[in-house]
């Protein structure tokens, strides 16, 4: 099974919770009519990079290897210009370029030059910024980037052999079937391929 359509599958299994679900169901939309030059290169090196640095915060390395050892930044450049909407795909390349402006101006280097309490402190105030942002949000404005963003790392970590192997306890299937696993306080969740 190849890995778009294994998110497929997984998109379906959630009830596409994941915001760009409705792309899931329809195949990831690769064979768009027209794409344009500008969606191909939709993302520099430099800007999943950004992504992967971004990544490795909200899941960092610990005894088990973090986002940026996924590649997360690369899977998020392929979701975006593969599977969103222009919508979607205008809101997150405009919230990505904005959060690198704001941590310069704020800081006065690059988030990818920061220190960690930096990097933390800033995107504890980007969830309070999403917090405020859907309990105001109405039905026809458009999702969060920073909450984009989030789900995304978390798809494309779960979902990596990285995340899917070290961070989650695997199983190879098909195999044996067993309804009642026992669980001790503590454990990784089980991840099952």
């Amino acid at each position: 099974m190849k890995r778009r359509e294994a998110l497929k599958n997984v998109a379906l299994l959630l009830g596409g919770t994941v915001i760009g679900g409705s792309a899931f169901v329809a195949g990831c939309q690769s064979d768009r009519k027209k794409e344009s030059q500008s969606d191909k290169s939709l993302f520099s090196e430099k800007d999943i990079e950004f992504m992967n640095e971004i990544g490795e915060v909200i899941i960092p390395t610990t005894d088990t290897p973090g986002a940026k050892a996924a590649e997360v930044g690369s899977f998020m450049a392929i979701m975006v210009t593969d599977c969103y909407d222009e919508e979607q795909r205008k809101t997150f390349v405009n919230g990505l370029n904005k959060m690198k402006n704001n941590f310069s101006a704020e800081y006065g280097h690059f988030f990818e030059e920061a220190k960690l309490d930096e990097r933390t402190d800033y995107l504890n105030t980007l969830e309070l910024e999403v917090e405020t942002y859907y309990r105001q949000k109405k039905t026809e404005d458009p999702e969060h980037f920073y909450r984009m963003l989030k789900e995304l790392t978390l798809l494309g970590y779960f979902t990596s052999e990285v995340g899917a192997t070290q961070a989650l306890n695997y199983i190879q299937t098909p195999g044996s079937y067993k309804a009642c696993i026992p669980y001790e306080e503590g454990e990784k969740a089980w991840a099952i391929a």
